[in-house]
């Protein structure tokens, strides 16, 4: 049987977390299985495949992005999760795309909840095109515009068609380009090339 005041303190705990705690740092707190399992079985804490652990009535309020860039947060929204987020294509991927540093420290991506795809980058070309949007209330970092579609174009090819081609008419019929930033990024990720060949024809 659960404790009212225990249950009251785990989550005072999990708050200070921002409702999500991975196993380790239960453990820094003096936290362990034997207050974890029951809280998991009466249905307090969702736990995923990776002993990550989720305060379960936050769990089904928030957006999933919020647990990621708390779980990962020096990572950047990419690739489709942007196209999304821009307007570019409609429905939003199975998968978040979050691009990492390569060189930075390893984490265990292979992770059940949340899914993530994740893009890892050279050092010189992560911090490229930064920025940050609010969803939900949250800033989070992601790629610009015009980075995101640079990396569409380098990474046409493992893409879906329809989506690429949907993508890049949306973004050169409904934004103001930023021509400059455009092909400075294409040069520095080699896809001038098909910049100038496949967005070259709108511009």
């Amino acid at each position: 049987m659960l404790d009212k005041n225990q249950i009251e303190s785990l989550h005072e705990l999990f708050k200070k977390y921002q409702y999500v705690m991975t196993l380790s740092e239960l453990k820094k707190e003096n936290i362990y299985y034997d207050i974890l399992n029951p809280m998991v079985k009466e249905g307090y804490l969702f736990k995923n495949n990776k002993d990550i652990y989720f305060w379960a009535s936050e769990k089904k309020q928030k957006n999933e992005i919020y647990f990621i860039h708390r779980l990962f947060p020096n990572a950047i929204f990419c690739m489709e999760t942007a196209l999304y987020y821009y307007g570019y294509i409609d429905t939003l991927p199975d998968k978040w795309n979050i691009a990492l540093d390569k060189h930075s420290s390893k984490v265990n991506l292979d992770i059940n909840y949340p899914l993530i795809k994740a893009y890892r980058m050279e050092s010189h070309l992560f911090s490229i095109g930064l920025t940050t949007i609010e969803i939900d209330g949250q800033k989070i970092p992601i790629y610009d515009r015009e980075r995101t579609i640079c990396d569409v174009l380098k990474n046409m090819h493992k893409m879906d068609k329809k989506m690429v081609t949907q993508a890049l008419k949306s973004y050169v019929y409904n934004t103001r380009i930023k021509v400059v930033p455009l092909f400075d990024y294409a040069r520095m990720l080699h896809v001038e090339t098909k910049a100038t060949d496949i967005l070259g024809i709108w511009l």
